[in-house]
């Protein structure tokens, strides 16, 4: 019940900031402009590109800190990591806002391209972004002990308070002072900090609580911290392939276009994202419990958790992508409620929709590697699809642009998926083939369906100009679909099964 009650939590949570932030997205391209909208864009890509610092730190902090919990780790070890983790991150935190800071003004000039702000207000966003950048990396540390006493419902609403800030909140502010583009950023930044101070607050009294009135007296096993460092390196290396891989594209074009365009870009990966609001709330969850399992040698309840929560994963992910992949103009335009934005957006959000379905499925080849606490083969083929990608990347955006990227995008994570996750899975669990099987016949059985469905839809002509109209039969598409893809799955048709005959 535990399990299922934080795989809810987090998917209200999930869905909340996700939506919360695509639904006011059009307010902020209105209001602010599609220039000041690319910085904002921006800003967000330089949060991702500043997870960088954390080199698999919190990832094994938050895995020590599950068999801490377990009693399968000594107290004495696991204060120790936390303290060394702890200084090794405020170092490498603090040292990168300073690089940052120094070269912002090469930034402002060189890398983004701009014509209606002024050069003073994208010079003091650009500082302000590094300071909120860096305090919500050093926050992560934070996370990964809470989400390793899997603190899940309590980490969920947090987040809907600190995104319902980010989000919402700083619409009325922007208003009294007449959607000034450095009023956001000066709000961001007073978020950022109270989101650090709750953060450290909450960890450090989950931490007293579990600690015992004296540490064990276990000799120290010189052993266990080169094996955890061997881990952390192994988790960072995987880290900043894993940026290199899902970010390069977005990196380029930010200094290939012009900050209105890359607002646009940025709007497709945004609703593309939707389907990371599916499949994060699964790793926070699963990540933590499947260790646990590892750690009590349970490795056959293990393995049924893990394929059931990919063919799960699959069936949503397939029926919601697929869904936006047919009616991506029609998407974007009940969205934005602009035709130019509608033709702009809906090409690449088609593109980026179905790469990332492949990726949320490839994401489970880590999982089980995490969980046995061996992610070394993660970080080998991390390194071969970052050196396939980076030219191919390359010489895609340069010539074609955001379309380029996109094509490369879909196009790497499903072949990704038809061979390096199958070779990973042959290593970890014992149905590998069976389990790729299931995958492939939800994914083909969800792309013929809705390929019908759309022809039904294009013949009847179903789209009107009511927006409840619309909104209907986009629902209904999905909901058909769903309820098709679903019964492909054998994991949901045995939990059906179950559920008629009790």
């Amino acid at each position: 019940m535990a399990l299922q009650r934080n795989i809810a939590v987090n998917y209200i949570s999930q869905l909340y900031n996700g939506l919360i932030g695509i639904i006011v997205m059009p307010f902020y391209l209105k209001f602010l402009g599609a220039e000041s909208y690319g910085l904002i864009a921006f800003f967000m890509l330089l949060q991702t590109w500043f997870y960088l610092l954390d080199v698999g730190l919190s990832q094994t902090l938050s895995r020590e800190t599950v068999r801490f919990k377990n009693n399968v780790l000594s107290a004495t070890h696991f204060f120790k990591l936390y303290h060394y983790i702890s200084i090794i991150f405020f170092a490498l935190a603090l040292s990168l806002v300073l690089v940052l800071s120094l070269s912002n003004q090469w930034i402002a000039t060189h890398w983004l391209k701009f014509s209606h702000l002024s050069l003073r207000d994208v010079l003091l966003c650009l500082q302000i972004m590094f300071i909120c950048a860096g305090l919500r990396c050093m926050g992560g540390i934070y996370r990964g002990v809470i989400q390793g006493f899997e603190k899940i419902v309590w980490i969920s609403i947090f987040n809907i308070v600190i995104n319902t800030l980010r989000f919402v909140v700083v619409i009325p502010v922007l208003y009294v002072f007449d959607f000034q583009i450095q009023v956001y950023f000066y709000f961001q930044l007073g978020v950022a900090l109270f989101e650090f101070a709750v953060l450290w607050f909450y960890h450090r009294v989950l931490i007293k609580q579990h600690d015992p009135m004296h540490l064990d007296m276990m000799p120290e096993s010189a052993n266990y911290f080169k094996q955890m460092l061997y881990f952390a390196l192994l988790s960072g290396g995987n880290f900043i392939l894993w940026l290199g891989i899902s970010q390069s594209d977005k990196l380029l074009l930010s200094s290939l276009l012009p900050l209105a365009d890359y607002a646009y870009y940025s709007i497709a990966i945004l609703l593309a994202s939707v389907i990371y609001m599916i499949s994060t709330p699964m790793s926070n969850v699963l990540l933590p419990r499947m260790t646990a399992l590892f750690s009590q040698n349970n490795l056959l309840q293990l393995e049924q958790i893990y394929t059931q929560f990919a063919q799960f994963i699959s069936v949503v992910v397939c029926s919601i992508a697929l869904t936006i992949f047919w009616n991506a103009h029609e998407v974007v335009l009940l969205w934005s409620n602009d035709v130019h934005t509608a033709d702009q957006v809906a090409p690449v959000l088609k593109l980026y929709i179905l790469g990332n379905v492949f990726l949320a499925i490839n994401a489970f080849s880590y999982y089980i590697q995490y969980a046995h606490g061996d992610v070394k083969r993660h970080f080998y083929g991390n390194v071969c699809l970052l050196i396939l990608m980076l030219p191919i990347i390359y010489w895609a955006t340069t010539h074609y642009g955001a379309l380029g990227a996109g094509v490369v995008w879909l196009s790497l994570h499903a072949l990704w998926f038809f061979s390096w996750t199958i070779y990973v899975n042959r290593h970890f669990i014992t149905h590998y083939w069976q389990w790729s099987f299931t995958i492939i016949q939800i994914l083909v059985v969800s792309y013929i369906f809705s390929a019908l469905l759309h022809w039904l839809y294009q013949g009847m002509n179903i789209y009107a100009d009511s927006i409840w109209i619309d909104l209907l039969a986009l629902a209904l598409f999905g909901g058909l679909l769903f309820a098709v893809t679903a019964v492909s799955a054998p994991a949901i048709r045995q939990f059906l099964q179950q559920k008629l005959r009790g």
